[in-house]
């Protein structure tokens, strides 16, 4: 600003001045991307000429100039659940977004700031944060009544009728038990924190341990999950998260079956004699003992194909005269067959000729 003058700056209006939407005339201004607080004013997209007159001349000011904050408080919920994909990951975020304003502070009191690795007691600020958050917004009038110097029981209406709801030091909505006497278990296990069963933290929750189970082991995730909170009909939430779950779909997809193609018509053949459809094929070979030497032996398949009986010679090598003399065997046991089936070898194809 030192290095300009006063005739290179335009004046503005306090009503067309956009920096004015967060600090005048409306108690919450209107942040959406369509208002003019991220598109401009309307006159900036016009040309030069029509944009708003300028005075003739301008007055100098001695007043000082000191800088000032103001702070807007949020209607609506300062974190979209459904923008997080675990729970470790909601709960650092809203722990690293705690330590911003409380440096703040810190810096104003000219004390010294918290950085580095988050502590277990920012975590767990953190986390009765989030738990009091999703309480308030699906148990808003329980924890009203329970809030009020002369609590009244709930309606019989109410969700949380039969639980006996309470308010920890925290303000987290937790439920009364009956082992309180016990000292093997921790306060949660007394006490377990009360979500509710369709909501996005719960999901996470349920996700994590379920993680951390290897996905398997889904009676012990449900008592882990147990041990700390209390979820309405934790069974088929814990099943709900778990069928979404993109490992768990991966380890239990099957292949598909590929449909089968129609039989032939020689293996529908009525009305004949075994062996009037055959299908041929060679297996082995078998070292076998004449005198003293050891010569190789394969063994030739033929299956009915009508009613799958089996017939088997014996071929002395693979050529093709052997291929039709074990033919010639088998026509004498059996009789003549009507259909020969078989592969491309090269004695099928010189038998075949």
């Amino acid at each position: 600003m030192e290095l300009t003058e006063t005739k290179e700056w335009n004046w503005i209006s306090t009503k067309l001045n956009v920096a004015d939407d967060a600090t005048k005339w409306q108690k919450s201004p209107d942040l959406s991307p369509s208002t003019r607080w991220f598109q401009a004013p309307e006159f900036l997209w016009k040309s030069s000429e029509q944009w708003p007159a300028q005075p003739s001349e301008f007055e100098e000011t001695a007043e000082e100039m000191r800088p000032r904050v103001l702070h807007h408080f949020a209607q609506s919920a300062v974190f979209r659940w459904e923008d997080f994909s675990s729970w470790k990951d909601l709960l650092r975020r809203v722990a690293y977004v705690r330590r911003y304003p409380a440096n703040l502070r810190r810096r104003q009191a000219k004390k010294p700031i918290v950085t580095g690795p988050l502590t277990q007691e920012e975590l767990k600020e953190s986390e009765s944060l989030i738990f009091k958050m999703v309480q308030d917004a699906e148990f808003a009038s329980e924890i009203g009544l329970l809030k009020k110097p002369r609590c009244k029981p709930l309606p019989k209406n109410s969700s949380l009728y039969k639980l006996s709801p309470y308010l920890d030091g925290y303000g987290v909505l937790r439920m009364r038990g009956r082992i309180d006497a016990c000292e093997v278990v921790d306060e949660n296990t007394k006490h377990p924190i009360l979500l509710p069963k369709r909501h996005a933290v719960t999901d996470m929750i349920i996700a994590s341990v379920h993680q951390r189970y290897c996905h398997i082991n889904h009676q012990t995730a449900l008592n882990d999950i147990r041990r700390r909170f209390y979820v309405p009909q934790l069974r088929s939430t814990y099943n709900r998260v778990r069928n979404r779950c993109q490992l768990c779909k991966n380890r239990q997809a099957k292949p598909a079956v590929p449909e089968m193609s129609a039989l032939p018509p020689a293996r529908l053949k009525a009305f004949c004699r075994p062996f009037s459809y055959i299908g041929i094929d060679y297996f082995g070979p078998m070292n076998v003992v004449v005198g003293r030497r050891a010569e190789k032996r394969w063994g030739v398949l033929i299956t009915c194909l009508t009613v799958r009986a089996v017939h088997i010679e014996v071929a002395h090598s693979l050529t093709t005269d052997s291929c039709i003399l074990a033919l010639r065997n088998f026509s004498a046991r059996r009789g003549a067959s009507l259909e020969i089936v078989s592969g491309r070898g090269t004695n099928f194809i010189g038998a075949s000729r």
